[in-house]
């Protein structure tokens, strides 16, 4: 089943219930099946076809790549040091993602369409729209919590990459911000809030998300959790907007 479909029948407590942990019982994804959903995302690109062979060694090879990356940066690695933080031959490595800048552009389409479409249909659509879009940007906060080496990797690790991988990006980030913006001008329309550029408040509140994952000792030292954030960027939302 497409990971899309089980959100859909996933959604019970969340958003009524804006809890990370709620979020986390409704979410389909989790940070072990993740790479199960990764690897149907991409079965035309990864030559082992035995999901369960395939399942163990793109895990290695994927928190291996966070990992290398975090500590040296993506562009500095080389194929050499993947093989050596896994134990994997280097043909084996290029069954799994080919090149780097395969895999980078493997990972941002996978970050860029997966987890937004699960984020959009864990909205119930008889939720109120007030509600939907305070859960919607709830939700990113949440996201980049349960997966913030994903997102750390795509939007900072790619600014080395070459023009096409900076180019999916740019689309992915376009797409997140026309999203969230015409939310609030549905909101603008009906009356309900008082914003004249939807779209530079979309971006600004996106901005603020993208802070929890960049800057976590920040928060850690803070003493801020997630659940906190999230209430804070809500909050952020609804006066950027003029929450009537």
């Amino acid at each position: 089943m497409r990971p899309v479909e089980v959100a859909k029948q996933a959604a019970a407590r969340w958003p009524e219930d804006t809890s990370f942990e709620a979020f986390l019982a409704t979410l389909p994804l989790n940070e072990d099946n993740v790479y199960q959903f990764f690897f149907e995302a991409n079965r035309d690109r990864i030559k082992v076809r035995s999901e369960a062979q395939a399942l163990p060694k793109l895990k290695l090879i994927v928190q291996a790549i966070f990992d290398i990356s975090a500590h040296r940066g993506f562009h500095a690695m080389s194929t050499r040091d993947l093989c050596d933080a896994t134990g994997i031959s280097m043909g084996g490595v290029y069954n799994y993602i080919g090149s780097k800048d395969q895999f980078s552009s493997m990972l941002i389409a996978f970050v860029g369409q997966t987890f937004t479409e699960i984020n959009r249909v864990l909205l119930p659509p008889g939720e109120a729209r007030h509600a939907r879009l305070e859960a919607h940007v709830r939700a990113q906060v949440y996201m980049t919590e349960l997966f913030r080496p994903w997102y750390f990797f795509v939007f900072m690790e790619t600014k080395n990459a070459p023009a096409e991988q900076k180019g999916q990006v740019k689309d992915v980030e376009r797409r997140l911000v026309d999203s969230l913006a015409s939310m609030i001008e549905e909101g603008v329309a009906a009356g309900d809030y008082d914003c004249a550029a939807p779209k530079l408040v979309a971006a600004t509140v996106l901005a603020v998300v993208d802070d929890w994952y960049l800057k976590p000792w920040y928060f850690r030292s803070a003493g801020t959790d997630v659940e906190a954030y999230a209430d804070y960027v809500v909050d952020a939302l609804n006066r950027l907007i003029g929450n009537r």
